[in-house]
């Protein structure tokens, strides 16, 4: 399954582009986001040259609807070229990553062009395979901690969505758990009243309860880890439960893309 992550630079600029074009950096490379990773400068060079034709723009990462807008471009940025905002909330950034994308006639195409113009939509995600990828300890703030170095993606798609999976810059970006529950209340009420019963619809019930085991093994695993003797408390050492957390937190996402994908 795809991961995905986000920033909250949809529109990045729209100036001498078609009305119906906008730009948006749809990844900050080089600084460690919030998933303990490091997606590298160059690290989309190959699936631009190899994948381009086959990038697609959506709404909240909806596989199962048509694209929104036509993916025009994608493209590599450095640090130098960089919005201030990015750098403020990412001072280690080394570039970005840029889709421009012309926003189809349709009426959701009109329907997400208007509020992205109107600042009422300003968060980006992607989803793409980790192809090339390394571990390293790094310090944060005197703990030492395992990251994931990534070197090169397969990018799938792009999409506007209205909360940031993966927060890596600006605010809070993160979907409520609240409204998670809130969507899945509603996908049973929809169940039980006989609406919900496509092949899409039995896949994604299909891929939530998965989730829901893996994250609740995944909990389990972390609650059963021992706990330190009190000697050892006091020393930076490598979380030993960052295996689980991560995992944990990679089925939140899935779990919050899932519920997204309820609302679309």
């Amino acid at each position: 399954m795809p991961e995905y992550k986000s920033t909250a630079y949809g529109l990045f600029t729209k100036d001498g582009m078609g009305p119906r074009t906008r730009a948006g950096i749809f990844a900050v490379l080089g600084n460690r986001d919030q998933g303990r990773d490091r997606t590298m400068p160059g690290a989309f060079t190959k699936t631009i040259t190899e994948n381009a034709r086959h990038f697609r723009h959506l709404w909240n990462h909806g596989f199962h609807a048509p694209p929104t807008a036509k993916v025009e471009t994608v493209y590599e940025i450095s640090k130098a070229d960089l919005p201030e905002a990015v750098l403020a909330m990412a001072p280690d950034a080394l570039g970005g990553a840029v889709v421009v994308r012309t926003y189809l006639d349709t009426d959701k195409g009109n329907e997400i062009l208007a509020a992205l113009d109107a600042g009422a939509i300003n968060e980006m995600s992607f989803a793409y395979d980790a192809i090339k990828k390394e571990y390293v300890t790094e310090n944060a703030d005197g703990i030492e901690i395992e990251c994931r170095v990534i070197r090169e993606v397969k990018l799938y798609e792009t999409s506007d969505v209205l909360w940031g999976m993966n927060p890596a810059t600006l605010a809070t970006l993160s979907m409520p758990v609240e409204m998670l529950a809130e969507n899945l209340k509603s996908l049973v009420a929809e169940l039980k009243a006989g609406r919900r019963n496509s092949e899409a619809d039995m896949k994604l019930i299909q891929q939530i309860h998965d989730n829901c085991a893996a994250l609740g093994a995944a909990c389990a695993e972390k609650m059963a880890e021992p706990e330190k003797e009190e000697e050892e408390a006091e020393e930076p050492k490598v979380l030993s439960a960052a295996a689980a957390l991560k995992e944990a937190d990679a089925l939140m996402v899935r779990l919050r893309l899932a519920s997204l994908d309820l609302a679309a």
